[in-house]
């Protein structure tokens, strides 16, 4: 019951998302799985508005020892800034906001691969051009991992490690892929 919840986020529908340790758990794997490790300083540019994302990628990173900065994808000047101030090595969020970021920066006369320690990024709610993930990559040095996550299954469903051959599924989900026509199961 919703009484019983310590927290509880709204997903477009709406649908009312429970926040369960096996939920965080999820997330948790993931990001280890990702090459996130107790130590890490992390800016967690992911929404806090009544989503649940935000929040629970918090809870997830705590829960791996890793420190963050829970800045939401505002306020984008000030990013920068904490970024550089604190030494920054870890981002979650989208990678097009990570670009705008290292943009931001280098407009404001900083060599981005010099003056900053960002070495790792989980990206999340969007896909990201292989161009741009080149970029990021090459240019930058920094180490891109895709993640996939549902507040209405309340689980994470796939990540990417450090071998970029894929994403792994957790042992504890089952994905079916159907054709959205006819409904019948696709092979592997």
């Amino acid at each position: 019951p919703p009484k019983a919840m310590k927290r509880i986020g709204i997903s477009p529908g709406p649908f009312y998302d429970p926040f369960t340790p096996s939920f965080i758990k999820s997330f948790e794997r993931s990001f280890y799985g990702a090459g996130f490790r107790k130590g890490d300083m992390v800016l967690n540019v992911s929404s806090y508005h009544f989503v649940p994302a935000g929040t629970i990628v918090d809870d997830a990173l705590q829960g791996i020892g890793a420190s963050f900065l829970p800045t939401g994808p505002a306020n984008t000047e000030l990013q920068v800034q904490v970024m550089h101030d604190l030494g920054v090595n870890g981002y979650i969020g989208t990678s097009s906001h990570l670009m705008n970021l290292i943009e931001m920066g280098e407009r404001a006369g900083y060599n981005f691969r010099q003056d900053f320690r960002l070495e790792k990024a989980i990206i999340t709610q969007e896909r990201t051009p292989e161009s741009l993930r080149r970029r990021l990559e090459d240019e930058y040095r920094i180490s891109l991992a895709d993640f996939y996550a549902s507040a209405p299954a309340a689980i994470a469903l796939g990540y990417e490690c450090s071998q970029k051959s894929g994403m792994h599924v957790p042992e504890e989900v089952i994905i079916e892929v159907v054709d959205p026509e006819t409904g019948k199961q696709l092979g592997p």
